[in-house]
């Protein structure tokens, strides 16, 4: 009896392990916008409310819903843009903001599903969901850690400045980012249906790198226009002191000359 329970417990969980791509996926979503946004509560108060949206966003879902909805393709990753309704209660920022981080961060979690999904097809031997969990997990594993060190910064410096463009250059810069999210979910769709395997992951790498560099340029960008503008009133404020200094200096430079002619006035007047 104790076997057949186990047994049955087996099966039912594996049942469910379509979920995990999908989850694993959201979770490194929001550790990234977490460092990307401003909290407006503790840090324990942002997990516990965050794990409820997932378990009655997702999770629920994912148990009642037929599973190709949840199988890690990401046919359905636009509809993960709900959580910007939590994001919106539990982040000091607008919305514009909110989505335009989605966009980024996203960028990085679906290029990692992506990549998965079609190495997995070199090394499909145990099963599809625990292959694809496993390879997913390991790249994240590898990859994260870069991605904290040197991505998120940037995005947290660009995130922080980008007000400080001008309005049309911040539309292309937004509009931009939005293009490449949406070009490599369409990447991604397609190639489900393709078997040039090393051909696809080649793409999606180029297309993730090309993002970082783009991000790294907006960066460089963002950072000299900063230094610029701090050096202008810099500058600026030099020169009003100089201005100001050879002002003071000329008025007592005359004073000083007039000072020998006074006694000679006051000697002649008397």
């Amino acid at each position: 009896m104790q076997y057949f329970a186990f047994e049955y417990l087996g099966v039912t969980a594996m049942e469910y392990l379509h979920l995990l791509p999908s989850l694993e996926v959201l979770l490194f979503n929001l550790i990234t916008l977490n460092h990307c946004l401003k909290r407006k509560y503790t840090m324990l108060k942002t997990v516990i409310i965050l794990f409820c949206v997932v378990i009655v966003f997702s999770v629920l879902p994912g148990l009642f819903i037929k599973t190709d909805m949840f199988d890690g393709s990401g046919k359905f990753s636009v509809f993960g843009f709900i959580y910007i309704i939590p994001l919106k209660f539990l982040y000091d920022e607008n919305l514009e903001r909110i989505f335009l981080s989605m966009c980024m961060s996203w960028t990085y979690t679906l290029g990692i599903l992506a990549i998965s999904m079609q190495a997995m097809f070199f090394l499909l031997t145990l099963g599809y969901d625990v292959q694809l969990i496993i390879i997913e997990t390991a790249l994240f594993a590898v990859t994260f850690v870069p991605f904290r060190k040197y991505a998120i910064p940037k995005y947290t410096y660009i995130f922080g400045n980008l007000y400080d463009f001008q309005k049309k250059q911040f539309r292309y810069l937004e509009v931009t980012i939005y293009f490449i999210f949406f070009m490599l979910l369409i990447l991604h769709t397609v190639f489900l249906d393709s078997e040039e395997y090393l051909l696809q992951i080649t793409v999606l790498m180029i297309v993730l790198v090309t993002n970082y560099l783009f991000c790294s340029i907006v960066y460089e960008v963002i950072n000299g226009s900063l230094k610029i503008s701090e050096l202008e009133k810099t500058v600026s404020n030099d020169v009003l002191w100089s201005s100001f200094f050879v002002t003071l200096v000329a008025k007592k430079y005359r004073l000083a000359t007039m000072l020998p002619f006074v006694p000679r006035m006051v000697c002649d007047s008397r």
